[in-house]
C-alpha cells in the first residue's frame, strides 16, 4: 500500500478542494454504487451525455458480457434519445466481434459507424468543471 499525504494537491478535487480517493469498479453485476454517491452521480451524467450526444467515441472498452451496468447504461441511453445517433466511433486494439456488438446496441448503420482497430499511444487532455 501507498501512504498518501493529505496535503498533496494532486489528491484534492480541483473544484471543491475535497480529499479524493481511488476506487475500482469491476465489470460485474453486483456493483455497490450506494457506497459511493459520486459514482452514482457520474453514471447519471454519463447517461445524460449519451442521450444527448450527436457523436460518441468509445476508446478501449471491450464491453465484457459481465458488465450489465454498462450495457444497461448504453441501452437506456439509446432508448431515451430524441434523435438518432449521427456517428459512433469505436477504437479497440482487439475488436473481434466488438464493432458489431456496439452497432447493435447503439442501433447505428454501417454508414454511421467507424471502427478503428488500434490503440492510442498518447492522449492530451484537460479537465473541465461541469
Amino acid at each position: 500500500d501507498q501512504i498518501r499525504d493529505p496535503e498533496d494537491k494532486r489528491l484534492r478535487c480541483p473544484a471543491c478542494k475535497g480529499q479524493t480517493s481511488s476506487v475500482i469498479i469491476p465489470p460485474t453485476l453486483g456493483k455497490a454504487y450506494e457506497v459511493w454517491p459520486v459514482i452514482n452521480s457520474a453514471w447519471q451524467k454519463a447517461r445524460e451525455a449519451l442521450e444527448s450526444a450527436d457523436e460518441i467515441t468509445i476508446v478501449g472498452y471491450s464491453l465484457p458480457v459481465t458488465d450489465f451496468k454498462a450495457m444497461w447504461l448504453f441501452l437506456e441511453s439509446v432508448a431515451n434519445r430524441k434523435e438518432p445517433l449521427r456517428k459512433l466511433t469505436v477504437v479497440d486494439k482487439y475488436p473481434n466481434g466488438l464493432f458489431d456488438r456496439y452497432k447493435k446496441i447503439f442501433r447505428v448503420s454501417d454508414r454511421n459507424f467507424e471502427g478503428i482497430q488500434g490503440e492510442i499511444k498518447c492522449l492530451s487532455c484537460s479537465t473541465q468543471n461541469v
